[in-house]
This record gives C-alpha cells, structure tokens and sequence, in this order.
C-alpha cells in the first residue's frame, strides 16, 4: 500500500468516523510477490530481485506465512472486510522506487 492512501484513508476517518475504536483496511493493490518482484525489477533494470535468495534465518518465518497463505487463514479476515483499493498502484509506487534506487547508487 502507498502511503498516499494510508494518508486519504486516517483523513476520511478523522473527519467522519463515530467516536470509538475502528479498524479499516487499506490496500493500494493486490498483487502477488512475483508480480511485484518482476514490475520493481523492470523499473530499475535488473533481471529479477528474486534472484538474490533469502537470508537463513529468514526461512521459518517464510515457511509459516506461505503456509498461511496457503490454508487461507492469512486473508480471512482481509477478504471478509475488503477494502476498495486505493488510487496509488505498484506501477506509480515502481517509478518512485527506481529514483530512489538510482539516487542511493
């Protein structure tokens, strides 16, 4: 999620949400860890980001969210309460990350 529609999300609910505790999801895009691996890659012109493997320590808790995943209970919540998603898209995110990428060397 881009934090433009984080930003429009706490503004709508500071201006019209009844007094008490509210939980809201916001989501910019859905897309899959492939799906954003190969359109942040193209953006700063490397071959693919997945290439560069995962830390060893990492790969329990890897483990435990696909398998999460896997058996739904990852999303249950999210998909009962789906949000609609936000105007900012992993494309217009792509573009601000290569600046950055390119910026840093």
């Amino acid at each position: 999620m881009h934090t433009r529609d984080i930003a429009r999300a706490a503004a709508e609910l500071t201006t019209s949400a009844a007094p008490g505790r509210h939980v809201r999801y916001v989501a910019s895009d859905e897309r899959t860890a492939n799906e954003v691996a190969h359109v942040l890659s193209a953006a700063i012109g490397r071959a693919s980001l997945l290439r560069h493997g995962l830390p060893a320590t990492q790969t329990d808790e890897v483990v435990d969210i696909c398998a999460s995943i896997g058996n739904g209970i990852l999303g249950e919540d999210y998909n009962q309460h789906k949000p609609p998603l936000g105007q900012e898209k992993l494309e217009d995110f792509a573009q601000e990350f290569a600046a950055a990428f390119a910026a840093a060397g």
